[in-house]
C-alpha cells in the first residue's frame, strides 16, 4: 500500500509542475527564476543521492523512490527552462543574489564533507538547507505580489508531498525533508489562498 501511496504523490507532484510549466508557457503567471533553477538542481541531486544509497546499500525497495524522485527532476527542469525562455523580464534582486550566496555555500558543504561526516546524513541535511534558501524568493515574490492562478498548482504540490508522507522508505532526515517540501508549499499555498479571499483571481 505505501509503494501505491508514494506513486501516487508522484504522479500528483509531476502533474503540479506541468501545470506551472503550461501556466508560464501561456504567461498566465510568472514563477521566481532562482527558485526554479534552484528546485530543478535539488531535485537531481535527491535523485542522485537515492540512487547512490540503491546501490551503496543494494536496496531494490527504493527503486521506486529514484524513478519517481527522477520524474520529479525533469518536471523541475522543465519548469526551470520553460521560465527561462518564456519570462522576458528574470527577476534578479537582492534577495535573489543573497540567497545564490547561501545556495553555493551549502552545494560546496555538501560536496565537501559529504563523504566524511556521513553520506546519508549530510546529503539529506544539506538538501533540507538548500530546500528552504530556494524557496525564500518564491514566497517573498507571492507575499508582495501574489496571483491567485498559482493556486491549483501548489494545491497539487501539498497533495504530493503530504502523500510522500506515508509512503516510501527513508532515514529521518529523509522524512524531515519532506515535511519541510510540504511546508514550503503549504506556505505558498495559504498566501495565495489569502490573496483569493481578498481579490479573487487577480492578474
Amino acid at each position: 500500500m505505501e509503494r501505491q501511496i508514494y506513486t501516487l504523490g508522484g504522479i500528483v507532484g509531476v502533474t503540479a509542475y506541468l501545470i506551472l510549466m503550461h501556466g508560464v508557457w501561456r504567461e498566465k503567471y510568472r514563477f521566481n527564476f532562482f527558485t526554479a533553477v534552484a528546485w530543478a538542481m535539488i531535485s537531481l541531486l535527491i535523485t542522485v543521492i537515492n540512487y547512490i544509497i540503491t546501490i551503496m546499500a543494494d536496496d531494490s525497495s527504493r527503486i521506486l523512490q529514484t524513478v519517481i524522485s527522477a520524474f520529479i527532476a525533469i518536471g523541475a527542469i522543465g519548469l526551470s527552462l520553460v521560465v527561462s525562455k518564456h519570462q522576458q523580464k528574470i527577476k534578479w534582486g537582492r534577495i535573489e543574489k543573497s540567497m545564490t550566496i547561501l545556495f553555493i555555500v551549502g552545494l560546496i558543504g555538501w560536496g565537501k564533507i559529504g563523504y566524511d561526516i556521513g553520506f546519508n546524513f549530510i546529503a539529506n541535511n544539506a538538501t533540507i538547507f538548500l530546500l528552504v534558501v530556494s524557496s525564500i524568493p518564491q514566497i517573498v515574490d507571492v507575499f508582495y505580489r501574489p496571483n491567485t492562478k498559482l493556486m491549483l498548482p501548489f494545491f497539487l504540490m501539498c497533495i504530493g508531498t503530504f502523500l510522500f508522507c506515508f509512503g516510501g522508505n527513508g532515514s529521518i532526515t529523509e522524512k524531515v525533508y519532506i515535511y519541510v517540501n510540504l511546508l514550503t508549499s503549504l506556505i505558498i499555498f495559504v498566501l495565495l489562498f489569502i490573496a483569493y479571499i481578498k481579490k479573487p483571481l487577480t492578474a
